[in-house]
């Protein structure tokens, strides 16, 4: 997915929202994350503090550890100490496929997490924490099953505000 951010971004100018397209997101996590855009930041995760939530794939997340300024320690899949787990969107600068490519040349593989990792190094990987949003990662037949039974009711405003 790393590479993915990498072949997309040389065609935007400026900060985007970058978003798993296997996720689902409730209307307020994705409107919050749109306003975090500060200068002390190359990017802004998603992140959700209910590590043990029964719609999280402890399996397939991907877990992060922040410090006490909400500033990304450590973001992967196997880290030992987590606080939180990545939503799977962002707010993300130019400064994202720097870190990527930067990591690249490192010897990296070119994950995502591998330029998150570069930018929290730095620094520079800022979180926003969901709070109650509903989120949900459809990887399996169980999310996909829970995706159907609960999106209709978590993302009414969406679809109250296409109908009008």
């Amino acid at each position: 997915n790393g590479w993915s951010v990498l072949a997309g971004a040389g065609v935007i100018a400026g900060n985007y929202l970058l978003m798993m397209s296997d996720h689902i997101f409730s209307a307020p996590i994705l409107s919050g994350l749109a306003r975090q855009d500060a200068a002390d930041r190359g990017v802004t995760l998603a992140v959700d503090v209910r590590t043990t939530d029964p719609l999280i794939d402890p399996d397939d997340a991907t877990w992060v550890s922040t410090g006490p300024d909400g500033f990304i320690r450590a973001i992967g899949k196997t880290i030992a100490q987590y606080d939180a787990v990545d939503c799977g969107a962002f707010l993300a600068t130019q400064e994202l496929p720097a870190a990527i490519a930067a990591a690249i040349a490192a010897g990296k593989s070119g994950s995502l997490s591998d330029g998150m990792q570069y930018l929290a190094d730095r620094g520079r990987a800022a979180t926003m924490d969901i709070g109650e949003g509903w989120w949900l990662d459809v990887d399996d037949p169980r999310a996909h099953a829970l995706a159907e039974a609960q999106a209709p009711r978590e993302l009414s405003e969406i679809y109250a505000a296409a109908l009008s």
